[in-house]
C-alpha cells in the first residue's frame, strides 16, 4: 500500500525483539547487517529505489539503526533493486539477514520519532489496535490522553498533539475518526505537536494556584487557632471563676464559724 510501512507483512513478534546487528564500518559510509526477525520492520522505501524514506518510532528498523538515507543491498542473502527488493523482503522466511549501506554517522539525523524535515511533526505508523491514545475534538483532534504501555506510547505520541494526516491524507475535525477508523493496518500517521491549545479547550483547562482559596485556608486556620485559643482562654475564666467562688464561699463559712462561736461565749 502506498501509504503503508513498505517492510511489512506477516505476523507480529514484538519489534524489540527485531535483530542482531553487526556494524562494518567503511570509507564514508556503515555497512549494517542486521538479522530480521519481527514484522512490520518499521521503514519506508522511497518508491522506484532502494533507499530508506523514512524510518518510524518504536519498531526494529529503529532500534536496529537503520536510518533515513541508508540503501538496501541484501535481504537473505539476495542482492536486491528497486523492482524486486520488496517482494524478497515480504517472502523470506524470518529470521533472514539484511543488509544497508548508511553514509557517515550511524547517529545522525533522519533517526528518531522527530525523523521527518519538519520538526515539529512526528510522523508513526500504526501495526496493531488498539494503538492506546485518546483523542478529542474541541476545534481540532488533540490527543488527551496517552495509555502508559501501548504502541502510541512508544512512538512518542504525548498529550497535546495534534492529528494532522492519516495515510498521508490530511484530516481534520470532522474526518479524522472515518479515516482512521477506515485505515488497514499497517497504516501512517502524521501529528503536529506545536500547535497551542485554545483557552476554552475542556480536556486542557489551567491548573492555576487559588491564592484566595490559599489566604481562606489560611484564615481558616487562623480562625480554628482563635477559636482554640479563646476556648482555653473561657477555660481559664471559668477555672478562675470556679476558685474565686469556692474561696468566697470559704470566707463565709469563716464568717458565720466567728459568729457562732461568738455567741456561745456570751
Amino acid at each position: 500500500p502506498a501509504a503503508a510501512d513498505a517492510l511489512s507483512g506477516g505476523g507480529a513478534q514484538r519489534p524489540e525483539e527485531a535483530a542482531s546487528i553487526q556494524q562494518v564500518k567503511l570509507s564514508k559510509t556503515m555497512q549494517l547487517s542486521i538479522m530480521v526477525s519481527a514484522r512490520p520492520f518499521g521503514m519506508r522505501v522511497q518508491r522506484g529505489t532502494t533507499q530508506v524514506e523514512e524510518v518510524f518510532p518504536g519498531f526494529p528498523a529503529k532500534a536496529a539503526g537503520v536510518r533515513k538515507g541508508c540503501q538496501v543491498d541484501e535481504v537473505a542473502g539476495t542482492r536486491v533493486a528497486s523492482g524486486n527488493w520488496l517482494d524478497v523482503f515480504q517472502k523470506s522466511p524470518m529470521p533472514f539477514e539484511l543488509k544497508l549501506t548508511c553514509g557517515g554517522d550511524l547517529n545522525g539525523q533522519g533517526h528518531g520519532p522527530l525523523s521527518h524535515e519538519d520538526s515539529q511533526l512526528l510522523r508513526v505508523m500504526v501495526a496493531k489496535k488498539p494503538y492506546g491514545m485518546n483523542v478529542q475534538v474541541n476545534k481540532v483532534p488533540r490527543v488527551v490522553e496517552v495509555l502508559p504501555g501501548f504502541p502510541a506510547e512508544a512512538a512518542g505520541i504525548r498529550r497535546g498533539h495534534v492529528l494532522v494526516k492519516v495515510n498521508d491524507k490530511p484530516v481534520d475535525a470532522t474526518n479524522w475518526f472515518e479515516e482512521y477508523q477506515a485505515a488497514k493496518l499497517p497504516f501512517t500517521m502524521a501529528l503536529d505537536t506545536a500547535v497551542p491549545v485554545q483557552p476554552d479547550n475542556p480536556f486542557f483547562k489551567a491548573r492555576k494556584k487559588d491564592k484566595g482559596s490559599k489566604h481562606q485556608h489560611l484564615s481558616d486556620k487562623q480562625a480554628r487557632k482563635k477559636d482554640k485559643d479563646s476556648k482555653h482562654h473561657h477555660h481559664s475564666d471559668k477555672h478562675t471563676k470556679r476558685e474565686s467562688d469556692e474561696l468566697e464561699d470559704e470566707y463565709e463559712q469563716a464568717l458565720l464559724d466567728a459568729e457562732v462561736l461568738e455567741a456561745l461565749r456570751g
